[in-house]
């Protein structure tokens, strides 16, 4: 570890992760002294851990559960919360107030969907699926850019105990065919066009290939053909086990078809929670945009943030178009405080050495970056460009766990080209080609 962070927390600033420690003492009687000692006691205490932060972040349970960890000699066999039912959607769209999703393209902000319509709009699609006999456990795809109508889609589909599964537009109809064919869909959401760099692409053709292509696909719906202004429509929101499949990822198909990841509903809810809740210090006051398409876990792990409140800022496009100062452009404009994107833009942001006001990005006060490692001349670079000093969590996890090995603290200090912490419940180690932990010997 370097002995100078290049960013230090405000020990005044109360954040989420402060609030559970103080959860902690009050209901468990339990009291730590630094965060090592906090993490190790959520890896020691397993159940103990995951039930406090159910209790937490006030997960809403139509049953409750008899066990909280059913162990098993092979860890993929581990059953949690077994018993409890709960619906995701219903924790995602739990507020019904304020601002819940900003929208923009290359050209302008397209969409601003507040708590309410955004429920509407869920309950119109819920409707729509329904009324095509799509029920629990039914799996529902889509190809669609970052925009309102995948979220809507999304939540829609988690609603009513179907499962989940997407991919961008700029797939191909052989990388589509390979995913989706394996789960075998009833229904896919698409869009007719979708822009990028300035250029209009066509979908209809690609989508027509698609549905012929998988005899279980029997019904299609065009979201830019959908009405969501039906206010009439009731949102229910059907209880599913806290295990049922909630969506599915695909590996990236380097060696073979892509393989499908099947992550259960309880425990993607929690783990984002976790996250983007205690981690991030994400809250009803924050907006977060992070830089991502329907076809990485990223969107997935986004979308979490609205069951905490926070005002999603999704962009559809080139971040660099029509000119470099595209994104930065919309995070003024949206006024963002956390801004999410991959490792590799952040350096192509250094490689062009853009150039920003930096009185524009204010409100900016946390930075993510993933998918590759954020090199220590990329912190000094993100920290000339914004002209002072902000915390830059580099997170890492993957699209097998949905969610981060190590990420973010709100209260720990950041160094360059470092992780900050491992994630809560989450025993991380390093070993050797004989099993053995390489612990401190690096």
């Amino acid at each position: 570890m370097q002995n100078t962070p290049i960013w230090q927390p405000n020990a005044d600033e109360k954040t989420q992760m402060d609030a559970y420690l103080q959860f902690l003492q009050q209901n468990y009687h339990l009291s730590f002294t630094d965060y090592p000692t906090l993490h190790q006691w959520s890896i020691e205490h397993t159940e103990l851990f995951w039930q406090s932060l159910a209790e937490f972040f006030a997960i809403h349970f139509k049953t409750p559960p008899k066990t909280l960890m059913s162990a098993s000699h092979n860890m993929w066999e581990t059953r949690w919360f077994e018993g409890a039912s709960l619906n995701f959607a219903e924790h995602i769209l739990r507020h019904r107030e304020g601002l819940a999703i900003l929208a923009y393209d290359e050209q302008s902000k397209t969409q601003s969907l507040s708590f309410s319509q955004l429920r509407q709009a869920v309950a119109v699609y819920a409707h729509i699926l329904r009324q095509k006999g799509i029920q629990k456990g039914d799996r529902v795809v889509a190809v669609l850019p970052n925009i309102p109508e995948a979220v809507i889609a999304m939540l829609a589909t988690a609603s009513i105990g179907a499962i989940w599964a997407s991919c961008s537009p700029d797939f191909g109809e052989r990388a589509l065919v390979d995913r989706f064919a394996q789960i075998e869909p009833k229904c896919i959401f698409a869009i007719k066009n979708h822009q990028y760099a300035g250029k209009k692409f066509s979908n209809t053709e690609k989508i027509a290939h698609l549905k012929a292509s998988i005899p279980s696909l029997e019904h299609l719906i065009w979201v830019d053909e959908v009405d969501v202004s039906d206010g009439s429509r009731p949102l229910e929101f059907e209880a599913v086990d806290f295990n049922h499949p909630l969506c599915i990822l695909f590996s990236s198909g380097t060696t073979g078809k892509p393989k499908c990841i099947v992550h259960r509903s309880g425990g993607v809810l929690l783990q984002h929670f976790k996250e983007l809740g205690l981690h991030s210090n994400l809250t009803a006051s924050d907006r977060l945009l992070f830089y991502t398409t329907c076809g990485w876990m990223m969107w997935n792990w986004m979308l979490s943030a609205l069951g905490l409140g926070t005002t999603l800022v999704l962009y559809d496009g080139s971040p660099m178009y029509p000119t470099q100062h595209r994104l930065l452009d919309v995070l003024s404009e949206s006024e963002t405080t956390v801004w999410g994107s991959s490792a590799a833009f952040f350096a192509s942001l250094e490689k062009n050495q853009v150039q920003y006001d930096v009185k524009k990005l204010a409100k900016l006060k946390l930075i993510l970056s993933t998918g590759s490692p954020l090199l220590p001349a990329q912190y000094d670079f993100i920290e000339k460009l914004l002209g002072r000093a902000i915390q830059m969590s580099s997170i890492s996890g993957g699209s097998d766990i949905i969610s981060c090995f190590a990420l973010g603290h709100p209260k720990l200090p950041v160094y360059r080209g470092e992780l900050q912490c491992l994630g809560l419940g989450m025993a991380v180690d390093v070993f050797d080609e004989h099993g053995h932990s390489t612990h401190g010997q690096g």
